[in-house]
């Protein structure tokens, strides 16, 4: 049918394709049907076009037609590529009070989800105040989807506890964890990432050597994402000590070192007290010899690690650095 093809477009993101076909439709003496503006729909609002998203929103209304759960959703994620939190709201309010079943398993292939339209609904939103790291309003949508008897899922979870890490919120975020588990929902190295990162920038290093001994006992394996977080942890406190076992661990599980571990590793020694001028050196002329790439960060703790004038000669004049290093 017209539809299935127009679906097949929109899943290849072929815009002229599928309105072509919207105009065959038509031109075929038939009448578009409210999958047929859905797949529409949702072809723009994959591509973040909320502005022609809405405009088929309107010719759909004026058919007569009103828009489901599943248009509601693809709007949601619309305005949240484009960073309109308020847009994605109203259509949030929108789709809990629209019908979930009009249109029934047809519709349903638009979505890229398997889950329930309302489940996605919620973790449209969940998501969309993650990535700007408004824990509130991520915190919000989670008590609404709880509220109206919806079992949060992995993906609902892990982007509340990433909303609460941007925050740096190390104790919502190892709660949301426990909820997770509460529900055997096993977090995954990404979901322990993100609680390690809000323990990073609370600065609370014991809850985060919890949370990274429970990973372990868990059977989940650290990355170097994982490392990088736990190095920065104890960097700050001049923990070297615990930097390097750390570095040693990362090694014996066949992981290489990254500059984001690199720089935690050189701030460390420069936090230190007294300072471990002589380590960062050598940790330094290790890494350029392996070949890390070398950022500002990483110039910055060498130079903290071993003041101005040992940092001028090891790495050259800070005038002399590329842009990107200063």
């Amino acid at each position: 049918s017209y539809n299935m093809i127009m679906d097949a477009c929109v899943k290849a993101d072929n815009v002229e394709a599928a309105k072509r076909w919207f105009d065959r439709l038509i031109d075929g003496g038939q009448v578009p049907c409210q999958i047929s503006y859905a797949i529409m729909i949702h072809l723009y609002a994959k591509q973040g076009a909320t502005v022609q998203a809405e405009i088929w929103l309107q010719h759909m209304l004026n058919a007569g037609m009103k828009p489901n759960i599943i248009t509601c959703n693809s709007l949601i994620v619309a305005c949240s590529r484009n960073g309109d939190i308020a847009g994605a709201e109203r259509w949030a309010y929108e789709a809990e009070n629209a019908d979930a079943t009009t249109a029934g398993a047809k519709c349903r292939s638009m979505s890229e989800s398997k889950a329930e339209p309302h489940v996605v609904t919620y973790c449209s939103m969940i998501d969309a105040y993650a990535k700007v790291g408004d824990r509130d309003g991520a915190e919000r949508w989670h008590r609404r989807m709880s509220d109206r008897g919806l079992l949060p899922n992995r993906h609902a979870l892990s982007s509340v506890i990433t909303a609460c890490a941007k925050a740096g919120d190390a104790l919502a975020a190892n709660q949301y964890l426990m909820s997770m588990e509460k529900a055997e929902i096993q977090p995954d190295v990404v979901v322990y990432g993100s609680v390690l990162n809000a323990c990073a920038k609370a600065g609370d290093v014991d809850r985060a050597k919890k949370v990274f001994q429970h990973m372990q006992s868990s059977g989940v394996q650290p990355n170097n994402f994982v490392y990088s977080l736990m190095a920065q942890t104890f960097a700050y406190s001049g923990d070297w000590v615990e930097v390097e076992k750390l570095a040693s661990m990362l090694t014996k599980q066949g992981l290489a070192m990254n500059a984001h571990f690199l720089a935690a590793q050189l701030l460390s020694y420069g936090c230190a007290r007294p300072r471990q001028p002589l380590r960062a050196e050598a940790a330094f002329v290790d890494a350029r010899a392996k070949g890390i790439p070398m950022n500002k960060y990483i110039m910055r703790a060498l130079r903290r690690a071993l003041g101005a004038a040992q940092c001028a000669k090891l790495a050259g004049a800070e005038d002399t650095w590329p842009h990107s290093l200063r």
